[in-house]
């Protein structure tokens, strides 16, 4: 390392020398020209380093800037000087002296011999570094051939230059495109992408206008070719930025055996932002495509997020992880798994772009235990989020909604019902007496969340309300419900028995649903009301213990209140206008016991307030029209 600093330094020194410099002088008389004004100005040309008595590298374009300072005295500068990809920065050497001697070529204009004896003091990467340095040669017809000995610590480095002064400076793009670009990698193999991946690039100037590009630690599919080196990439200016290109032959290792693979590299720059594609053809597998994209002032994503979780090849999860509120992750198993089933769940996670996540994506996770956490770490390093994920149980039923059966009240239609073993019922023989409504509270839609769903209304019952007061409410809100209707003409509340007998011990219920608030909200005496809000939907989930299952029942007057509930849920929801899913978790606040009978009973209303007709006068039930639909409704009992 120490050698290549020091070659490094010795073409940097060309500038720290005393200089003399003189006229063709036949003629009697002093010599008056100031050489200091004629030389300066910029040279540009080809510069050697050697080590020793080594044949010197291949050159490299450099100019060295010589400024007028004074008579006979000139400032010495090579600006952003790199070598073997090191840049050194500006190296300025003030006062340097110019003094006149006689030329023995009639044919120049002028000629100066140049020698000097001196010291550079330069800093390397906060490291300050200092050389004694000889220089001979000269600069004739503004051409400049001059050799410089470099002598550190008694390693001798020896430089040529030999160069031409230009009219104006030209620009180099390999040095504003030069440093470390920070970012992120995809690897493509055949047709498959992996990543993106942390990488670092980098672009040394190597020439004028010619950069070399390297990446350490190139890996795909498991396999490792280490460091790429690609020399001899073009630097090309186009509109605001830059475009790179170039193509070689690279050596690299693969599994510890040398292997020469082609490198193909084109892409842009710009702003200090680079867009790379790199094709890199291995013998025995093809192209490797690899695209980069980073920037020298790279900022890392501060994104700690957990995109989605699932169980891709388990065949005993029913349901696969989803979320209600964005951290918390719920999943459940089939009716027959066993919590010995839980132990050896495989997920597959999907994180923000360069995040990361513990546990990791496919490894074994046990969740026998209850809710596990997952931390995901942002690209950033600090910014963390941990999400929950935890299985709610055995999928005991399902109801999808895709059969429905036309529904009779004394022998008469009053709507369809679905069809479904787990006993789902309708409040459509409430609306007996509305014959001349133009819907039905309960009824099937096409456009469910998948496939057909079910469809619940308010009605506005204000027409018969008025003939009908203790019969009809003037808003009937719909509801769909596990239990049955039997309808009662002097207790209506009571016509919705809701609940089925259970034999488990439900712990959660999922489904999906949307929900448009009606237009006019009514009151429980007929009132249309201008201020009082929007409706809202409310689905329940209750389970309560009985001791004779056909006489004991909860209904519209006491599903969230009576003393017999062990266990409930209750969501409440304005408009939502795509499908969302929403998840109850019951809360036990009773003991359950297996040996007990239970009744479980899920409600779903389009207005949760239309159970309130026989409160006080003034009461608000809800808004006619207000439409609420659900599917895939799942219960999930405990193992």
């Amino acid at each position: 390392m120490r050698k290549i600093l020091l070659a490094s330094l010795a073409a940097v020194f060309t500038l720290g020398l005393m200089s003399s410099c003189s006229k063709d002088d036949d003629g009697p008389g002093p010599d008056l020209t100031d050489y200091a004004a004629k030389i300066a100005g910029i040279f540009k040309g080809d510069m050697t380093v050697a080590l020793g008595e080594a044949q010197p590298g291949a050159p490299t374009t450099e100019k060295i800037y010589v400024t007028r300072t004074g008579e006979n005295k000139v400032t010495m500068e090579i600006k952003n000087f790199t070598y073997e990809g090191m840049s050194l920065g500006n190296i300025e050497i003030k006062d340097v002296a110019v003094a006149a001697t006689k030329a023995t070529d009639a044919s120049a204009a002028y000629k100066c011999a140049v020698t000097g004896k001196g010291t550079v003091s330069i800093n390397l990467n906060g490291v300050p570094l200092t050389a004694d340095v000889e220089v001979s040669g000269t600069v004739a017809n503004d051409k400049a051939d001059i050799k410089i000995v470099v002598d550190a610590a008694g390693l001798k480095v020896n430089v040529g230059f030999a160069g031409d002064k230009i009219g104006a400076d030209t620009p180099d793009y390999a040095l504003d495109i030069a440093g470390t670009y920070t970012g992120k990698m995809i690897v493509t193999v055949g047709d498959t992408p992996v990543g993106p991946t942390k990488q670092e690039i980098v672009f040394a100037r190597q020439n004028e206008n010619v950069v070399q590009m390297s990446m350490e630690d190139f890996s795909f599919g498991g396999a490792s070719l280490g460091k790429i080196v690609l020399s001899d990439v073009t630097v090309t200016k186009k509109d605001a930025g830059y475009t790179v290109a170039g193509e070689g032959d690279v050596k690299v290792s693969l599994g510890g055996n040398p292997l020469t693979v082609k490198v193909t590299l084109e892409g842009t720059v710009e702003d200090k932002a680079t867009e790379l594609v790199m094709t890199i053809n291995v013998p025995g597998v093809g192209d490797v495509k690899a695209e980069f994209t980073g920037a020298i002032e790279y900022v890392p994503s501060d994104l700690a997020e957990l995109l989605s979780i699932e169980f891709a090849d388990n065949a005993k999860v029913a349901v696969q992880p989803a979320t209600t509120d964005g951290k918390n992750y719920t999943f459940a198993m089939t009716a027959d798994a066993t919590a010995d089933d839980l132990k050896g769940l495989v997920p597959t996670i999907v994180v923000s772009e360069m995040a990361t996540v513990v546990p990791a994506s496919n490894k074994t996770v046990d969740f026998s235990q209850g809710a596990v956490d997952f931390v995901v770490t942002a690209e950033d390093g600090t910014t963390t989020a941990t999400y929950t994920v935890s299985c709610v149980g055995k999928q005991t039923s399902l109801a999808s909604f895709e059969e429905w059966e036309e529904e009779k009240l004394w022998g008469s239609p009053v709507g369809m019902r679905p069809v479904l073993s787990s006993g789902w019922a309708t409040s459509n023989s409430a609306a007996v007496v509305l014959q001349d409504a133009p819907y039905k509270p309960v009824g099937p839609v096409d456009a469910g969340y998948k496939g057909k769903g079910a469809q619940i209304y308010s009605i506005d019952a204000r027409t018969y309300y008025e003939a009908l007061p203790t019969m009809v409410p003037a808003l009937a809100a719909g509801s769909l419900f596990i239990g049955e209707f039997k309808l009662n003409m002097t207790n209506t509340l009571a016509s919705t028995r809701f609940g089925a007998l259970c034999d488990t011990k439900p712990t959660f219920v999922s489904g999906y649903y949307k929900y448009a608030p009606g237009d006019s909200m009514i009151n429980n005496i007929g009132e249309a009301l201008k201020d009082a809000g929007t409706d809202e939907c409310s689905i329940v989930a209750v389970l309560y213990e009985v001791e004779n299952e056909e006489d004991e029942t909860l209904d519209g007057s006491n599903v969230l209140n009576d003393s017999r509930i062990v266990a409930s849920a209750i969501m409440t929801s304005g408009e939502q206008k795509d499908f969302k899913q929403f998840g109850l978790e019951l809360n036990y606040t009773g003991e359950y016991n297996p040996a007990n009978k239970y009744k479980f009973a899920i409600v779903c209303s389009s207005s949760k307030n239309g159970s309130g007709y026989k409160g006080p006068e003034g009461t608000v039930l809800g808004a006619r029209g207000s439409m609420l639909i659900v599917d895939e409704i799942s219960v999930y009992s405990a193992f």
